[in-house]
């Protein structure tokens, strides 16, 4: 079997970054875009970020840094006005976790501190469970999440060739 069964995967993630460092964005762009379901959008200014919000790309997640406030003096005014669209995980150098809380109750999901550590897995759980929360799971059923997580862990980890490999390493079975 051929590997056009996960086609449909390739890069269908989407991500949109706002950093102001450009240091930070090229890490983003590298590190996340290497992995096959992922493709990334960096942008330093939540105006930037907003044009993209308002245009026909719709992205699954958004990755912002605090402290980037370049509309009206506010560094939460992309998470307020778009947080009910796209999920927020927020990334801080912050020593101030009164502005962690303050992110959380205005909607985001997460909450890194900075830098970021890609090497660890509960990054890229973090990414996969919004994902999987915000866009796929509000319209499967309950029992679907299980496989569904694994499938997606398992793809990420292991970039099975066939559909016959997947089924094996995620312990599918056809009974």
């Amino acid at each position: 079997m051929s590997n056009t069964f996960y086609e449909p995967l390739i890069k269908s993630i989407s991500l949109l970054t706002v950093d102001d460092e450009p240091f930070q964005q090229e890490i983003y762009v590298k590190t996340i875009s290497e992995h096959q379901l992922y493709t990334v959008v960096a942008v330093s200014s939540a105006e930037e970020a907003e044009k993209r919000m308002q245009s026909s790309q719709n992205f699954s997640i958004c990755l912002m840094e605090l402290g980037i406030d370049d509309i009206n003096n506010d560094e939460f005014y992309l998470l307020k006005k778009y947080g009910r669209k796209i999920p927020f995980i927020i990334i801080s150098a912050a020593k101030d976790l009164n502005r962690g809380f303050q992110a959380r109750d205005l909607g985001s999901v997460y909450l890194f501190s900075k830098p970021v550590n890609f090497f660890d897995s509960g990054f890229w759980d973090v990414l996969m469970n919004t994902f999987l929360n915000s866009k796929l799971l509000p319209s499967l059923p309950d029992n679907t999440l299980t496989v569904l997580a694994e499938t997606c862990k398992t793809i990420r980890r292991e970039s099975p060739s066939s559909v016959a490999q997947w089924a094996a390493l995620t312990g599918i079975t056809e009974s």
